[in-house]
């Protein structure tokens, strides 16, 4: 009875796991097993859409061929965990993926969001940019002939840039982000063209050996027979969770502050501890449109001529984030 009770006393002490708001954020959750070019690719997952018809592609353990666990159309790679993974393209071929969150977000309040990516082995690009933004409505319109396009009314949520060219393993991208209120839909992808990102040629292809598979859909493939000109990436394990109750909107660490907001194209920075930084301005897509070296401890004035519109801003120290905010120009 002392045994259990000590027991119970370390688990009461354990911090409560975040619960993840991103809804089969593993893609699990499927409506039917992934079958290779059949016209219902991108409906299969319950909670995850694609931009458009054959879009994206869902993989699972469930396939027997192109679209299977590990081995598949696209290349080899394991599930980070589970038995289910997709996969986009980010670099000449555009396909974002767009999920669903449990709960709307809380205005003012700091998330965190975390997902894997590994590059397919059959892809002669790599694309080291990597995007998510939030929005409380499926952000998608379409054109006079139906095709769709992306729509934003504020600025992407995370933007991240690293090396993204291994093929083998799986990388974390992580941030954090303020939410602006309401936003109940994520959108994963790069929102950049191709003059604005950083793409790669990394050549190669998929060995001889993976070839000749049926799946149940009676189609047959050859691995090597898909090579895309583009970037193509495997995404599993997407995570958006809360971080603290103090990350109001334009509040960082302690003393870090950028004034005036709104303002009419210049602002301060202020910093409250020695150390090189750098502050990061990105428009509406996510574009880095300005960037400065900061000095260290103090305030120095900027005049980054931007046009008026909405903004991110993020304050980096010391290589940490130290203030992420929205940034008007009026």
């Amino acid at each position: 009875m002392k045994g259990l009770l000590t027991l119970l006393s370390i688990i009461l002490m354990l911090p409560a796991q975040a619960q993840n708001l991103v809804l089969d954020g593993s893609f699990e959750d499927t409506v039917f097993c992934p079958m290779w070019h059949t016209a219902n690719t991108n409906l299969n997952l319950t909670h995850w859409k694609y931009t458009g018809l054959m879009s994206g592609f869902t993989f699972n353990t469930c396939n027997t061929g192109a679209q299977s666990i590990p081995q598949n159309a696209w290349g080899y790679e394991p599930a980070h965990s589970g038995n289910g993974y997709i996969g986009i393209c980010t670099y000449k071929f555009y396909r974002p993926a767009i999920g669903h969150l449990s709960q709307t977000l809380e205005a003012g309040k700091r998330y965190r969001i975390s997902l894997y990516v590994s590059l397919c082995d059959s892809v002669i690009f790599a694309c080291n940019n990597f995007q998510v933004y939030f929005s409380d409505t499926i952000p998608v319109g379409f054109l006079p002939n139906g095709d769709p396009y992306l729509v934003f009314t504020h600025p992407v949520n995370a933007n991240f840039h690293q090396d993204l060219k291994s093929k083998v393993g799986w990388t974390k991208l992580d941030t954090t982000f303020i939410a602006t209120g309401n936003e109940r839909w994520i959108t994963l992808g790069n929102f950049l063209n191709d003059a604005q990102s950083d793409g790669y040629y990394v050549g190669g292809n998929l060995p001889v050996t993976c070839c000749s598979y049926t799946d149940q859909s009676g189609s047959f493939f050859m691995c090597r027979g898909w090579s895309s000109g583009g970037a193509g990436y495997y995404l599993d394990d997407v995570s958006v969770v809360l971080d603290d109750d103090t990350g109001l909107e334009g509040v960082g660490e302690a003393g870090v502050q950028v004034f005036p907001n709104p303002n009419q194209g210049a602002f301060t920075v202020a910093l409250a501890r020695p150390g090189m930084g750098v502050v990061e301005v990105f428009d509406l897509l996510g574009r880095q449109v300005f960037t400065a070296p900061l000095q260290g401890q103090g305030r120095q004035e900027l005049h980054p001529n931007l046009a008026k519109g909405i903004y991110t801003c993020n304050v980096i120290q010391n290589g940490q984030v130290v203030l992420q905010t929205k940034l008007v120009v009026q």
